[in-house]
């Protein structure tokens, strides 16, 4: 699988709601007023400009959503909105680079590992 990235936040966003068709992902939404969600908190650079880490909601349920995030509601919901494989490819990479980030962080002499860009 090809891992395709945009250049900026805003190329980002964009690129989300254009592989959305301009519709939220929530089922039987006709909701207009859209937003991109990132799975993956955006924290983490690696996977930030990522178009696979992204969905398209309107903002009534990017509020819930957000509302969600931490807990395990969060986890069901991404698995209903983006399909359970997605989810897991996106928890898979999460994982990989968050471990990558603790290996640099043991090598770096002091230097803190949120201050690693990917």
């Amino acid at each position: 699988m090809k891992l395709e990235f945009a250049k900026n936040d805003i190329e980002w966003s964009k690129g989300v709601k254009e592989r959305a068709n301009y519709k939220c992902a929530w089922a039987d939404c006709a909701g207009t007023d859209l937003d991109a969600h990132h799975i993956i908190g955006r924290g983490l650079l690696a996977l930030r400009l990522l178009f696979l880490n992204g969905v398209c909601l309107c903002k009534k349920h990017h509020n819930i959503v957000e509302e969600v995030k931490g807990r395990k509601k969060y986890a069901a919901l991404m698995v209903l909105l983006v399909g359970k494989v997605r989810y897991q490819i996106l928890l898979n990479l999460e994982r990989k680079f968050k471990k990558e980030l603790v290996r640099i962080d043991k090598q770096s002499d002091g230097l803190e590992s949120s201050k690693v860009d990917f």
